[in-house]
Order: C-alpha cells, then sequence, then structure tokens
C-alpha cells in the first residue's frame, strides 16, 4: 500500500507538470492565433462582400431588345447555352418555348434562337460585370 501511495504522489507531480506545459503551450497558441479586430473587420466584409454579389447574381434578369425578361443567374444561363448547343443546326428565327422571368413557374413564352442568344450573351455579361465588382 506504500509503494503505491508513493507512485501515485510521483504521477501526480509529473502529471501536474505536464498539465502546465500543455497549458502552457495552449496559451502560446491562443496568442499566435489571435486575430486583430482590423482582420476580423477584414473578414467579416468580404464575407458581406461575397454574400451581396452571389445574390445580385441569383436575382439577375436581363432584357432583349424585343422585351423578353429572362432570368440571368447561373443555372439559367447554363440551361440558355445547354438549349443554343441543341439547336445550333436551327435557324435564328426557330421557334423555342421559354419560362420567362416576369411570367409565372410553368409558363411557357414563345421566343426565338435568336432572342435565346441575346438573353445568354446579356447575361454572361452581366455576371461578368458582377464578378468584376
Amino acid at each position: 500500500a506504500m509503494f503505491h501511495a508513493q507512485s501515485c504522489g510521483g504521477q501526480s507531480q509529473k502529471s501536474s507538470w505536464t498539465h502546465s506545459k500543455i497549458m502552457e503551450n495552449q496559451t502560446m497558441l491562443n496568442l499566435m492565433t489571435v486575430k486583430s479586430l482590423d482582420q476580423v473587420a477584414a473578414e467579416e466584409n468580404l464575407t458581406a462582400f461575397r454574400i451581396n454579389r452571389q445574390a445580385a447574381l441569383d436575382s439577375a434578369v436581363v432584357e432583349t431588345t424585343n422585351g423578353n425578361q429572362y432570368n440571368a443567374d447561373e443555372r439559367s444561363i447554363s440551361r440558355m447555352a445547354n438549349a443554343l448547343l441543341a439547336m445550333a443546326p436551327e435557324p435564328a428565327h426557330f421557334v423555342v418555348n421559354w419560362s420567362m422571368a416576369n411570367t409565372g413557374t410553368g409558363v411557357m413564352t414563345s421566343t426565338t434562337k435568336a432572342d435565346l442568344a441575346e438573353a445568354h450573351r446579356l447575361a454572361v455579361e452581366n455576371m461578368s460585370a458582377i464578378w468584376g465588382r
């Protein structure tokens, strides 16, 4: 029993020393990772900028010279590109039904390949302008 008590006492001192070193190292690590108020503010500004930029892109609408309003978010740009690729051999006056930005979901509007191509170009230009801010 006596040996056991001494052994525990020895480990306790060693354990206390180890715990102290760990706390010292943790404190040094925390001091190394502390950010200045300017750094925190800059990160918050960057995050807000990114959120606002993405919101502008997600809600973008373009209007063609024919007056058709097309959604111009990234998914819509991709859909326009896919449709234009699929109808590449068709003439500019080829009629296509498209869901416009200013009509209800599922309501299709007749438009032309040329109008869709103009909307795609405008949407890509708009996206570039947003990303270039």
